[in-house]
């Protein structure tokens, strides 16, 4: 049986959310919802998913992993 696994990253400092860093506004709006207390940088998706291409994820089957600060416990 193939694995699935898909990762669902919250806001993360990259080219493809430059503008909703650049507004002041728009930035602390979402800082202010993040628990963790800061945006993710690209970095912060390395250690979780590491696992899940090795033998370790051997009996993990279709899985959403959110990392995203605590933005979605919230």
């Amino acid at each position: 049986m193939a694995s699935v696994y898909a990762i669902a990253p919250g806001y993360i400092k990259t080219d493809m959310t430059a503008a909703l860093q650049e507004g002041e506004a728009a930035y602390q709006s979402i800082l202010g919802r993040i628990p963790e207390g800061r945006w993710g940088v690209p970095d912060d998706l390395v250690a979780p998913v590491l696992p899940l291409a090795s033998d370790a994820a051997d009996y993990i089957n279709e899985i959403v992993m959110p990392i995203d600060g605590g933005y979605l416990a919230r």
